[in-house]
């Protein structure tokens, strides 16, 4: 019991707290708003916490849990008090034209009903994971390997100076772990946090964090597509395809690794970017700086997707016109530069790049080699089972969605994400010594992960667009849901 109110407290105090800030960002009297900001406020709680830790340590030295415990209680009062102030002022409300765009009170029964049926076998496998999350120890290899073996050891050395590189180990000798130094500490510290709020290392309460991360996911995701006007089917339908996933399942029950941060990260980064374009209102940027911010600290990949979510806004801003005369100046002044004066730079956390007539290398890849193995391709996507539909469901979704993204600045965003990220994957995958990755199957599905929840909330969205069932705009009456 003692254990079940310290976690408590550890992970539900900045959770509430981001999320009841959030609601000042959150559009008054949306649909969806509570789930939204509850989900988008547990990924950003957790890491801001995460990051607050490494502040204090790096400026104070020491973990100073009791501190960044106590600045999130003062966070959640001044949250509550803001919410109290918000609470007497005008809502507006969304126009429900169609029954699938219908909110609970006003859906048909048979609405209701499958609704209710996609809740519960969602229900049930997040039940599942639970049991598996808090009744089994540890035991997913990268965790030992990297995170969970860097956050025991940051707990039990008391400090972030537990890591060194190899070689600074065997110059200086002493007493630092040497594994693990690699990777960003981001992932590690938010295990370190329920580790400080428990008193002690656990095998595995420390992977709790995990498990709220789906279920947030699940929030996040139906907040946004009830925001983003589409009715309970819809916005249902698009957490059964995210929290089906077989692999974002695993990811959720096997705590320590990076991945389904890097989910929740690019799932506010997408829906929040689509939002942005739909509504346009620059209050979401408090939302999306956050989250693109920690992207690359929490995995080394994690900046080619913050490049990829850039590239597609730049695109999304830009008429289509200007987009294809951006994007053909771009590749004209690379080719030129390579051919003619070559380029050579470094990617923070990644890695040289070197860019000549007679070479390409890469960062972490070596020199470029294109070598696509399609049938391996095939079968880790889609034999295997990793995606079960979903692979199959987004090449459709990029195809038909092509007239859409063209007169859409919010669909075109979409569109150029999910292209860029495939992009991205083929080069890496395929040009790259990365290829033994997808070779041995240990690292491919984990690096498409995050744009599970993207393409499942644009392929609800494409499908209620096509089908005139989103909601009409915004109207302002008082007391309306």
């Amino acid at each position: 019991m003692l254990d079940a109110l310290r976690l408590t407290l550890a992970l539900g105090t900045p959770w509430l707290a981001a999320s009841l800030l959030l609601l000042r960002v959150w559009p008054a009297g949306m649909p969806g708003r509570w789930p939204g900001v509850l989900g988008a406020g547990y990924f950003l709680g957790m890491l801001a916490v995460a990051a607050a830790l490494l502040v204090a340590e790096r400026l104070l030295g020491g973990w100073h849990y009791p501190g960044v415990l106590a600045a999130s209680a003062g966070l959640l009062v001044l949250a509550i008090w803001l919410c109290w102030r918000e609470a007497s002022q005008p809502l507006p409300r969304t126009v429900e034209r169609h029954a699938l765009s219908a909110g609970w009170l006003s859906a048909p029964w048979w609405i209701r009903l499958v609704v209710l049926v996609l809740l519960a076998l969602v229900v049930i496998r997040l039940g599942g994971l639970l049991l598996e999350v808090v009744l089994r120890p540890m035991y997913a290899w990268d965790a030992w390997y990297y995170w969970s073996y860097r956050a025991r050891g940051f707990l039990e050395h008391g400090g972030a100076d537990a890591f060194v590189s190899p070689w600074a180990m065997w110059r200086d000798g002493g007493d630092a772990y040497g594994q693990g130094y690699r990777h960003p500490a981001l992932v590690s510290v938010i295990q370190l946090w329920a580790a400080l709020g428990l008193g002690r290392w656990h095998e595995s309460l420390v992977n709790l964090p995990w498990f709220l991360a789906g279920v947030a996911l699940g929030l996040l995701v139906y907040g946004y597509l009830r925001r983003l006007g589409l009715g309970i089917f819809f916005a249902m339908l698009g957490v059964y395809l995210t929290l089906s996933v077989p692999l974002a399942g695993m990811h959720i029950g096997m705590g320590g690794y990076a991945d389904i941060w890097m989910v929740g990260a690019m799932a506010i980064a997408g829906l929040g970017l689509f939002a942005l374009f739909t509504e346009r209102r620059w209050q979401e940027a408090i939302v999306l700086v956050p989250a693109m911010l920690a992207m690359p600290f929490l995995k080394q990949a994690g900046i080619l997707f913050v490049a990829c979510v850039l590239a597609a806004f730049v695109f999304a801003a830009l008429p289509v016109a200007w987009g294809f005369v951006l994007l053909g100046l771009i590749v004209l002044g690379v080719v030129l530069v390579v051919l003619y004066v070559g380029l050579e730079f470094n990617i923070p956390l990644l890695g040289p790049v070197i860019l000549e007539p007679e070479r390409i290398v890469l960062p972490r890849g070596g020199e470029f080699a294109l070598d696509p193995q399609w049938g391996l391709f095939f079968q880790r996507l889609v034999l295997e089972g990793s995606w079960h539909l979903l692979f199959l469901l987004s090449v459709a979704v990029v195809v038909f969605a092509v007239p859409a993204a063209w007169r859409d600045a919010a669909h075109r965003f979409a569109w150029v994400l999910v292209v860029s990220v495939g992009l991205m994957t083929f080069v890496v995958y395929a040009g790259t010594v990365e290829v033994d990755r997808l070779l041995d199957g240990t690292g491919f599905g984990r690096h498409l992960l995050p744009l599970v929840p993207v393409i499942a909330s644009w392929a609800v969205l494409l499908c209620a667009d096509w089908m005139g069932v989103r909601c009409g705009r915004l109207t302002v009456a008082r007391g309306g849901k």
